[in-house]
Order: C-alpha cells, then structure tokens, then sequence
C-alpha cells in the first residue's frame, strides 16, 4: 500500500512538472520555466592561489558519509572571482561547493555520475556506443561538453583525444575527461554556472568546474567500494588511497592512487535476426569492459617566507572493451560459422603536470606556472574480419590495430592580484595577467588490413589520406580584472580578456557581476558577458568510417576535398551572450535559498552537420580514398562533417534551498533541495554550398529536446551519532528525440523519423553508513534504488530490435539500480 501511494505522489509530481513546463516553453512571452529547488552548491574562484586551496586546511575530508555544514557557505571559493575574500554565500555569480564526503556519499561508480547526482544543471551521455563511451563529460544547461571548462586546483586541465563519434548530442565533442585522475586526491569541487570566457579563457560558455586537490601533510586513507546492477552484470570494485607527509619540514606531499575495475552491462533485446522466437543476446549496447588505474601529487614547499614552489600532476592507464553488433554465421561463415561479435578496445594513457612560483612581493601576490597535458588512446579490433581483404587473398586478420588519437596542451600562466585601498566602501582588487598555450593534434594511421577494400567489421581504420602529423596552434591571451565595493553593500567584478588563436583568430570578451545585499536576509545579483569558442583541433582534422551490419557511416575533415565537394566551409568560432540574474535569500539562520535565471545565446555553433547519403557520400569517400564494404546497400552509405550549423539560445532557471535542522542528543538533518528548468530554441539554420540545410530535424531535436526540460533534486542527510543516513531523490523531467527508422518504406531515412517520447522518471539513491570505530566507517547503498528505467525504445527504431532505450536521450542512466557496499579507514 505505501509502495503504490509513493508511486502516485510521483506521478502527480512528475504531471504536474510536464504540464508547467510545456506550458511555460509554449508561451510567447516566457520560455523560462517556473524551478523548484537546487540540490547542492558548489562554489568557484580565480588562478591566483587556487592550489592553495581554500582558507580550510582539509586533511580528513573523504569519509563514507555525508556531512555538509552550514559553514561550507562562508568557505573561501576561488573560482569565478580575484577576490582572496571571496566565499560562496557571498558570490555575485551562481556558485556551488561539494565536498569530498557530499561525494562518497552517493555510491555512484564515477565522479561524473556524481556530480550527475547533486547538481540539477549537470547531466551525461547515459550510453554512446561508439570510441569515448568512457570518457567522463559534462554537459551543463543543456549545451555540449566542450562549453565548459575544467580546471584542475585553478589551472586549465588537457582534453581528451578521443572524439564523440557516434550520433546524438555530443557527436564531435572532445572536452576533458573528468575519470582520469584518483577520486581521492580531491578536496573539494567548485562549480560555477555562469558564463566565465572573460576570467578563464575560450570554453567556458555554461561555466566551470574547478576540482581542488587535497593539500594534507599527514593522515592515511583507504577505502574499497564493490557493488553490481540490478541485472546482475556491471560488477564494479573500485579501490581508493591517499596519504598526506611533511615536505622538508615546512611543505605537504599529498599522494593517491586509485583502481577501477567494471565489467561489462548489457542493456539489450534478443537479436530479431536469431529467431523466431529471438534467442541471442546481442550485446552491443551498455557499458564497455574497463580497467583503470590513476595517481596523482599535490605538493608545496615554502622556499622563503614570501615564495612558494608548488606542483602537482596525474597519471592514468585505461583499457577498455565494448562489443559491437552481432553478425549473424549467414555473414562470414568461412571465418565465422556461428556468428561473431567484434570488440573494439581502447588502449589509454593520460598525463598532465604543473609546476609553479607564487609568492607576494612589496604588495603584489603572483603566481608563474607552467603545466604540460597529453592524452594518447589506441584502437583495436578483435573477432572481425575484412571481407574485401579475404576475397582478394583468402585470409583476414581477426584483430587489427585501427589508428591513434593524440592530443596535448602546453601552457604557461603569469597572474598578478593586489588590493587597494582607495577611500572606498571596501578595497579594490586589481588583477591582470597573461597566457600562452600551444596545443597538438595528431590522428594515426592504422595497419593496412583495417582500412583496406572498406575496412575491417565493427571499426575500420584510418587511412593513411585522413591520418593527421603536425596539426598545431598557438594561443596567446590577456585578461585584467577589477573587483570592487564602490558603497556599502553593492559589489562589482568587470574583466576583459583578448584571446588569440593562430587558426581562428582573436576575440575579446568582457564580463560585468554586481551584487546588492539590501539586508543580510536578501540580496540580488547579475552578470552580463560575453563568450566565444575557437573550434578545437580534433574537430578540424578528424574523420572517420564506421561498419555496422546495415551499412557505412562516417565524417570528413571539414577542409578536405570529400567535405568541399558536400559544400563544407572553414570552421569559424563559436560566439556567446550570456545574461543572468539572481536574487539570494537568507531569511533566517541555516537557511539558504537561491534564484537564478539565464540566457545563452550562442552564435555559429560547431556541430556534426551537412548530412549525405547514397551516390553522393560515396563519391566524398572515393575523393578521400576510402571505400565502402562489399555488398553494402548504397542508399545506406552516409557521411557527414563538422560545421558552424546553427544559432541557438538557452534559456533556464536554477534554484537552490539549503537548511540545517539540529535536534537534541546531536541529531543532525541537512537538508538540500533544487531544480533546474531549461530550454534550448534553435533560432537559425545554415546551408551548405550546394543550397542545402546543414542540421536535419533529427539533430535539431538533439539540440533542443535530447536534454530534459526540468530536473529536480531532494535530499535529507541524516547523522545520529556513529549513523549517517543519506537519501537522494532526483525527478528527471521529459526528454524527446527523432528517430530513424530501421525497418519499412522510411528505413535509414535522413529526412523522415520517428518520434520517441522518453517520459519523467524518478530515482531513489540510499546510503547508510555506520562508523565501528573512530578509524573504520562501513557503508552501504543503492543509487536507482527501485530499478527505475528510461521509456523503452519501439523495435521499429532499434536495428534487429536490440538496442532497448534511446542513447541519444540526456536523461536518467541506462544500466538500472546499482547496489553497493563500501569500507573506509582513516588515521
């Protein structure tokens, strides 16, 4: 009975959420939807100093339970602002922090999922069944991963090489990934959802997340995490370290390590093409096999009372394996007389140091570093085969190497800073300071039997005609900052920046925040500023072929010859708008509330466009030296490229409550609570130079709709003496997309689809911890505790009816409940 009351009060919940927000995304007059309220905060700050971490030494702060406290909002943040001062309750940008326990406290497998979990603004790609289904990005507001920066204790922080292949919202997006460093390094993260290009540089157009490394110089921690779905597949172990030491008496070292162990998920329908009735599992849609292991430093050393020697670094080795689609024994017998799955692995390895002086001197602070990230995958493929290769030599290799992504960012920072006092109602902080980075790009060839005559089944290789040797720029910007209380309660923060990139060009971009406390119960805030987003290297120079069963898809080179002759042009950058207001409410103590609305408008926005098919694509391919499969049908021959598509603007609103109830015997409740309402419009349409649209209706709908129109968050946290008690309650809001048909008159279509309606779903997340002694703390929890699931995907849009929900939708995880237990000790 308790069961079916808690459904109904979800589902009246859930309507009445649908019914508001398609009526406020109707009217003409509001596109901005009416919010409920904001799970947790997570705060923000500026170059100088951020490896200092904030003003609160944080040895101990990784422990299986959550314990959030009311003074975290007047914790100094160092992000979206010069001021030294700065704290989160008193920011003039929306501004959130979570802690290293807010984090553990959610059991979820990976620090995406995470954030995922506590932020209303964050969602992810459940599943993309293509290279980088494991990269860990985040899409914030709505808009694509590369629109927000990560930066690593306030320094820029490398992207990945591999590059979102597959279709959906994210296709040709390589941001940084947020998996390759230990999860126990970190302090604290910083999130600011405000536009911030001026202060940090090009990507930042939804915002900021800046991950603080730990900086203790004593203490040892260990935990082991082990949990598996609700299927009774994806077992993950997931083991974590870190320990903290004296550097020559007057310095930290602080060290981790962590191992990721996850086996693979299969989320899939029998294989049509088996039966009748189906009977095999066809696994190619869920999550990839992987192994990871990562270590990191963070370390200071006092060289004199007025200079320090800082650094810090990561190191990360990645293997992963996903199946592709079944082939059926009818396809190869003379290699496969029962069928066959290929099995594309990434083999990764990922780096990045930093090293730097900061110190002050007659009244300045300053801070020098210089900081060097690479990021080398390579691609195989097992259990294939060449049919082009074994017709004209009657044999194939089963295993193949595809090619090589590589990337890396060398970049060196100068940041100045001091206060003045000039008679004001509070000093001025006059911030300057300059970078240089030089960025690489390199896409190697892979051997001859995995592109030859079309390629190999599952992935075919690069050919040595897109392979990419020295592609390179250089990026010199300047930026000055001024912060300052002309009177008593009003605060103001301007920057400008100029930002040059040897292929793009230069573009200044300016910011402007105010805030007015009218009483210390109430204060509004705003920002106006500008943005822009140079195309990155990745999205210039990679192209690509994929082999599925029913035929050839890939990309060109937006320069190349195949991409002119589908009427591509130079890719310019993207440009930003961004306007926001807020209003802050401290109406009585432990209780904080925020409101704040945003629009972006993005102009020339890069996405994966100017779609053809048939005798066209193949002509591009051929222009390229690339061949199609034997036998393939060449209606089901596609090919497109990266291109500057569309304008769009997002329009949203964030809110945020946070109270603490206290009761006697030491009982605590934190309470958090939020939502976030957003929605993208499309407001213009390029052409190619043949005169035909460059996005089709099924990209615009990811743009528009493959996100969820609302997401709410609710989460009471509960510590009773040695027991915590966390409980997170998330309400996806509605997502839609545009499907292609598999099966009928329209099968393969780039004009006609399907509709798919992926209605709101809610998701429970539990964990209760007990502290045995005052070193060991058990654990135990679930995250989609009743096994919740997305709307399941019709046949007619699913290849041999197996892939069961849809991957292009932004919205609840794909894999079901997870349930885990987990064991810490702490000295």
């Amino acid at each position: 009975m308790k069961m079916k009351i808690v459904s109904r009060a979800r589902l009246l919940i859930a309507t009445v959420l649908d019914a508001a927000g398609a009526f406020s995304y109707r009217s003409a007059g509001a596109r901005i939807a009416l919010a409920c309220v904001s799970a947790t905060l997570i705060s923000l700050g500026a170059p100088i100093g951020a490896h200092a971490q904030s003003a609160k030494q944080n040895a101990a702060s990784t422990t299986a339970s959550a314990s959030p406290k009311d003074e975290d909002l007047q914790e100094i943040i160092v992000t979206g602002t010069r001021d030294p001062q700065a704290t989160a309750s008193a920011s003039l940008s929306p501004i959130s922090v979570v802690s290293a326990s807010e984090l553990a406290a959610t059991g979820a497998p990976d620090l995406l999922d995470t954030l995922v979990d506590l932020s209303p603004s964050i969602e992810r790609t459940s599943v993309a069944p293509s290279y980088g289904n494991n990269v860990e990005k985040v899409i914030m507001d709505g808009l694509p991963s590369d629109n927000t920066l990560i930066l690593l204790n306030g320094i820029r922080r490398h992207t990945t090489a591999t590059i979102s292949d597959d279709g959906g919202p994210e296709q040709g997006n390589a941001p940084s990934d947020l998996g390759l460093f230990p999860s126990s390094a970190i302090d604290h993260i910083e999130v600011l959802t405000d536009g911030a290009s001026a202060q940090y540089g090009a990507d930042a157009i939804a915002g900021v997340i800046n991950i603080i490394l730990k900086n203790n110089d004593h203490g040892m921690e260990f935990a082991t995490n082990n949990g598996i779905y609700a299927a009774g597949d994806g077992f993950t172990t997931d083991t974590t370290w870190n320990a903290g030491f004296k550097l020559f008496g007057s310095g930290f070292l602080s060290l981790s390590a962590e191992y990721l162990h996850e086996d693979h998920t299969y989320r899939v329908n029998p294989d049509e093409r088996s039966g009748p009735p189906p009977t095999t599992i066809n696994h190619y849609f869920g999550n990839p096999l992987e192994d990871k292991e990562t270590v990191s430093y963070n370390a200071g050393i006092d060289l004199s009372e007025s200079v320090q020697l800082y650094s810090f670094a990561t190191y990360a080795a990645r293997i992963s394996t996903q199946f592709q689609y079944w082939r059926p024994p009818s396809y190869f017998p003379q290699v496969y007389p029962n069928g066959f799955e290929p099995q594309t692995a990434e083999n990764e390895h990922d780096y990045a140091a930093t090293v730097g002086l900061k110190g002050t001197a007659r009244g300045w602070d300053w801070d020098v570093n210089g900081t060097y990230g690479n990021d080398h995958t390579r691609f195989i493929t097992s259990d294939t085969v060449n049919e082009g290769l074994y017709d004209d030599t009657g044999s194939s290799p089963t295993t193949v190497h595809n090619g090589d992504y590589g990337d890396s960012e060398a970049t060196a920072d100068v940041n100045i800073r001091r206060s003045f006092d000039v008679g004001l109602a509070g000093p001025v902080v006059f911030a300057f300071g300059g970078e240089y980075r030089y960025d690489t790009y390199t896409l190697g060839a892979g051997e001859p039997a995995s592109y030859y005559d079309g390629g190999t089944q599952g992935s075919g290789g690069f050919t040595p005609q897109v392979a990419v040797t020295g592609a390179h720029r250089d990026v010199k910007a300047g930026y000055i900052d001024l912060a300052l209380e002309p009177i008593e309660h009003l605060k103001a923060d301007l920057a400008g920046r100029y930002e040059d990139y040897s292929d793009a060009g230069g573009k200044p971009t300016g910011k402007v925040s105010l805030r007015y406390d009218f009483t210390p119960a109430v204060a509004i805030r705003g920002t106006v500023s500008n943005g822009f987003r140079a195309p990155s290297l990745a999205q210039d120079y990679f192209a690509s072929v994929g082999t599925t069963p029913q035929g050839d898809n890939g990309q060109l080179a937006v320069n190349s010859p195949g991409a002119k002759l589908l009427g591509a042009q130079p890719l310019k950058p993207e440009t930003s708008t961004n306007f926001s207001a807020g209003l802050v409410l401290h109406p009585v103590d432990k209780l904080t509330a925020t409101i704040d609305a945003y629009q972006i408008s993005i102009k020339n926005r890069i996405v994966i466009g100017g779609v053809y098919s048939g005798e066209k694509a193949i002509a591009a391919y051929a222009l390229e030296g690339l061949g199609i499969n034997p036998g393939v049908n060449p209606n089901n021959v596609t090919v497109q490229y990266f291109t500057n598509g569309v304008d769009t603007q997002t329009r949203g609103l964030d809110l945020a409550l946070k109270y603490v109830t206290e009761f006697d015997g030491g009982y605590r409740v934190n309470w958090n609570a939020g939502a976030n309402f957003s929605h993208t419009d499309i407001q213009r349409i390029g052409d190619d130079l043949n005169g035909n649209p460059l996005v089709n209706a099924q990209f615009a709908s990811f743009i528009t709709t493959a996100t969820p129109s609302y997401k709410v968050t609710f989460g009471p946290n509960l510590t009773a003496g040695k027991w915590d008690v966390n409980l997170h309650e998330i309400l996806w809001g509605p997502t839609k997309t545009l499907q292609q048909y598999n099966a009928g008159p329209n099968a393969f279509s780039e004009t006609v689809f399907g509709v798919q309606d992926n209605q709101s779903r809610f998701q429970t997340d539990l964990q209760v911890s007990y502290k045995v002694t005052d070193w060991a703390t058990l654990a135990i929890g679930a995250t989609d505790l009743f096994n919740e699931e997305p709307t399941r995907l019709p046949a007619i849009f699913s290849y041999a009816g197996v892939i069961k929900y849809d991957y292009y939708s932004e919205q609840m995880n794909i894999n079901g409940g997870f349930y885990y237990a987990k064991f810490q000790v702490k000295f």
